[in-house]
């Protein structure tokens, strides 16, 4: 695992240097050519570029999956000269590919190793892993998965991670690191092996100071918190596929009709009809505070709508019955409405069933007196944005407030 990217885009250069590097030790100079599908990001290809490669296109079926047949003739055809897969799972088109470990056999049997985008972690988390499926090397994001801020121009973390055989490719730093290091395998033997990855940012260790969001986000959620979140994020996005369906037909579903973290609204009907675009739908959808649409990408005229895991229901279902009565209300009435809603504690506290004595999901509590005292902390949480907009929300799962009286004592017997 690196740390050094600064972002998922820089994570994905990273992977494929790797990858490159890989090659070039085997003495196959000539693997140049990268796989990637019609439904990627658009960094993936850029990545590819700048890491020396050549893009070919992978076709996607009608449901949105990789085209198979397309995939073993594009294969056959650049035997010799395949390099890797970049392959998102679950896609771009908010669909999981049913057939990945196939995809992933196919290019490993060509030579090839194959590249897992991980922007979409937060439908998999808890319930799968890239390495189980065939991937060689992935890079996960952060912002989406586990909590640091998205977008407005940074600081950010793309961390990536390698199976043992690409390890020594990723990225050093000329500064901070030895051209030998240790890489330890799960029996616990130690084996000295030489680095050969570059630098991929100025910095050897990228943008450590936004760490301790995941560190803490992780800490708080426990193994059983991610999972739920994970679940919550999916079933959100399908929340908001059904609800809308009747009005904006879904471009791409799987099995049942279900989608994964995010459905891809087909307005293009609506935009012929009566001139509502994408954009005033994803003005719409942000000042109910979903996580901002994509729009017209990856098909033009199309809104792709991704609830992250923090998304509350309740506001979906708010949005999706079409009023705004809350708004008018009284701060009392606000507060006796929305106290009928709140978590049950037993379900705010899944991380409680771990023990205390460390490790994931253990409880946050000062390990001794010298730690610093627990600062006030409001018992009501807005929701940013306008005034006549704001929204309380409880507590995220897991993290237990003192009491205000309790608060106050403790402040009292600090004061000098």
């Amino acid at each position: 695992m690196s740390l050094q990217p600064n972002a998922g885009s820089q994570g994905e250069l990273s992977g494929l240097l790797a990858i490159r590097g890989y090659h070039l030790a085997n003495g196959n100079a000539e693997r140049t050519i990268c796989l990637i599908p019609s439904s990627a990001h658009g960094t993936n290809a850029a990545s590819a570029v700048l890491a020396g490669m050549k893009v070919v296109v992978v076709a996607c079926d009608e449901l949105g999956n990789v085209d198979l047949d397309d995939l073993r003739a594009k294969i056959a055809e650049h035997a010799d000269s395949l390099a890797a897969l970049m392959i998102t799972y679950p896609s771009t088109h908010g669909v999981y590919e049913h057939e990945v470990g196939t995809i992933c056999q196919a290019v490993h049997a060509a030579g090839g190793q194959v590249y897992v985008d991980g922007a979409n972690l937060n439908a998999l988390l808890g319930f799968a892993r890239y390495g189980d499926f065939g991937g060689d090397v992935s890079h996960l994001n952060l912002h989406k998965t586990f909590c640091i801020p998205h977008g407005g121009g940074g600081p950010g973390v793309g961390p990536v991670a390698a199976k043992a055989h690409l390890a020594p490719f990723l990225p050093g730093h000329p500064l901070a690191q030895d051209e030998e290091h240790y890489l330890r395998g799960a029996d616990g033997t130690a084996d000295t092996v030489v680095h050969g990855g570059g630098p991929v940012s100025a910095a050897p260790y990228g943008s450590p100071g936004i760490l301790p969001i995941s560190w803490a986000y992780v800490r708080m959620m426990g193994a059983a918190g991610l999972k739920q979140a994970t679940g919550a994020a999916v079933l959100a996005a399908n929340y908001v596929a059904k609800g809308l369906e009747g009005a904006y037909p879904l471009l791409y579903s799987g099995e049942n009709g279900l989608v994964a973290h995010e459905c891809i609204l087909d307005l293009r009907p609506l935009t012929a009809a009566t001139g509502v675009t994408v954009d005033d739908v994803a003005k719409r959808l942000v000042d109910y505070g979903f996580h901002a649409p994509t729009m017209s990408f990856p098909v033009s005229g199309t809104l792709m709508v991704e609830p992250t895991e923090s998304e509350d229901l309740g506001e979906i279902d708010r949005f999706h019955r079409g009023h705004d009565r809350d708004q008018g209300r009284s701060g009392c009435r606000r507060r006796r409405y929305l106290a009928g809603r709140r978590q049950p504690a037993a379900q705010r506290a899944a991380h409680g069933a771990v023990g205390d004595r460390g490790g994931v999901g253990a409880r946050l509590r000062p390990r001794d007196r010298r730690l610093p005292a627990a600062q006030p902390h409001p018992r009501k949480i807005l929701a940013a944005g306008p005034q006549d907009r704001q929204r309380l929300r409880r507590p995220e799962p897991g993290l237990r407030l003192p009491a205000p009286r309790g608060l106050r004592r403790l402040a009292a017997s600090a004061a000098p």
